[in-house]
């Protein structure tokens, strides 16, 4: 590439850079807002994200117990991965405002209710069961209300 060719290329790129920042200007849509319905099911969104939270706290100790020998909390740690799953699974949809969340919310209120009652075996020696089970009341609850 000669000295003119490599003036032409640069003046080029020069061009592309400032129409794209002349476009930039025209930009005139709205991002904000997000969901137009708003949050419909935001106490079971936050139920259900309390749920995963003291769970997520309860699986880990479970698993700590069971890598110690211990497998007292090997159900618990059974049901509280399940749980998991549908109440990570609930607060996406619900959060969202979805076609499913009732049918999805009875599903989960059940699970809440296995792992509340697996849970509650295990509370008065475990207080990461003990919050995970009152977690999981709160959010069988909420799922109640809606499904």
């Amino acid at each position: 590439m000669n000295r003119r060719e490599m003036f032409g290329v640069a003046a080029a790129i020069a061009a592309m850079g400032a129409a794209s920042v002349a476009g930039a200007g025209e930009h005139s849509h709205h991002h904000g807002g997000g969901n137009a319905e708003g949050p419909r099911y935001a106490a079971l969104v936050a139920a259900a994200a309390r749920c995963v939270a003291a769970g997520e706290i309860c699986l880990n100790h479970c698993v700590r117990e069971l890598g110690s020998g211990d497998t007292m909390l090997a159900e618990c740690a059974r049901r509280v991965n399940e749980m998991l799953a549908l109440c990570g699974a609930l607060r996406s949809v619900a959060a969202q405002n979805g076609e499913y969340v009732a049918a999805l919310a009875r599903i989960a209120g059940e699970m809440c209710r296995s792992c509340e009652e697996e849970c509650r075996k295990h509370e008065d020696m475990h207080a990461q069961c003990r919050d995970c089970a009152e977690s999981c009341a709160e959010c069988r609850k909420e799922c109640a209300a809606v499904g």
